[in-house]
């Protein structure tokens, strides 16, 4: 029988909650967070100051001069009761699915979710050869590679957006393998330009604008990863599986002025 998925909310501040779910299949209760935050964001509630989804948990920033204490909460469990009846429901089809072939083995298939949560697939452009990719050789000596070996390894992975933080926009993809995971830098930059793609531990990172860091930073990437003028603001959400495409120089220095003509455009 499909195993029941379950939430709670915790005051997280003064007007923010953190809502976890659990589930004994992980990957459930990262929809399940990744639903919430795009329901949530959706609806453009003018009580609602932030939504902050990380793997299985969600952090909600809500204004008080719209919604105190006890209204903010009851918004907030309304929608996270929806998600647990949307999982009923596909449990009780597994379960008929299985009654209906012979008591086999069936999963939930998930079908009933909203077609706006479903993950998308993002192929981001890196330069690899840029200056600024100042760690790509010591990332390559530490793991016994050549430069084009490391970079036909990590062109070629599908990482998964796990959570989004520490700047808006800012998206840790986890899925990097164990030949390339380093610890952050022991002295972290003060600056680390927009677009640095880096590597620590088990995850990458995409920085969207120039700030401090101590990720290694293994290429640049022209992408836009966030624009706080045109919903849904990031380019990532929970759940959206990203690989990279390796381009030259001369291709990311076009991409990049194309950019900037379009931005100056709107």
């Amino acid at each position: 029988m499909p195993a029941s998925a379950s939430f709670k909310i915790e005051v997280a501040s003064v007007q923010a909650f953190v809502v976890y779910f659990s589930h004994s299949d992980t990957q459930i209760s990262k929809r399940m967070a990744g639903e919430l935050a795009t329901n949530l964001l959706a609806q453009q509630s003018d009580w609602l100051l932030e939504v902050t989804p990380s793997f299985s948990s969600v952090v909600i920033s809500y204004d008080l001069h719209n919604a105190d204490y006890y209204r903010a909460k009851q918004l907030i469990k309304q929608q996270c009761e929806m998600l647990l009846l949307n999982q009923v429901m596909i449990n009780q089809a597994a379960l008929n699915q299985t009654a209906a072939h012979g008591h086999q083995q069936a999963e939930p298939n998930n079908k009933s979710e909203n077609k706006s949560t479903k993950a998308t697939t993002h192929i981001i452009d890196v330069c690899y050869e840029h200056p600024d990719a100042l760690d790509i050789e010591h990332i390559a000596q530490n793991a016994n590679l050549t430069i084009d070996e490391l970079i036909n390894l990590h062109s070629n992975l599908t990482l998964s957006v796990d959570a989004i933080g520490f700047a808006p926009g800012f998206a840790y993809l986890t899925g990097l393998p164990p030949v390339l995971q380093l610890p952050r830098r022991s002295t972290p930059r003060l600056k680390v330009p927009a677009g640095a793609v880096a590597i620590a531990q088990q995850q990458t990172a995409i920085y969207p604008e120039e700030s401090p860091g101590g990720w290694h930073i293994i290429g640049l990437s022209p992408a836009a990863l966030f624009d706080a003028h045109t919903p849904p603001y990031s380019l990532f959400k929970v759940g959206d599986n990203v690989t990279f495409n390796a381009i030259s120089f001369d291709e990311y220095q076009r991409k990049i002025i194309d950019k900037k003509t379009v931005s100056s455009c709107l």
